[in-house]
């Protein structure tokens, strides 16, 4: 989504640590490896 001054942003439920330890997005191995890639609540 976006705001008013076209700024992107996110609502999930997700907190800042659970983000932090998440792989990092790589698009060029994305395809292959979307399942680790993926994040999931745990």
């Amino acid at each position: 989504m976006t705001d008013g001054n076209g700024s992107l942003y996110l609502y999930t439920e997700f907190t800042q640590e659970e983000l932090e330890q998440q792989p990092a997005y790589d698009e060029a191995s994305y395809g292959e490896r979307r399942d680790e890639m993926r994040m999931q609540v745990q």
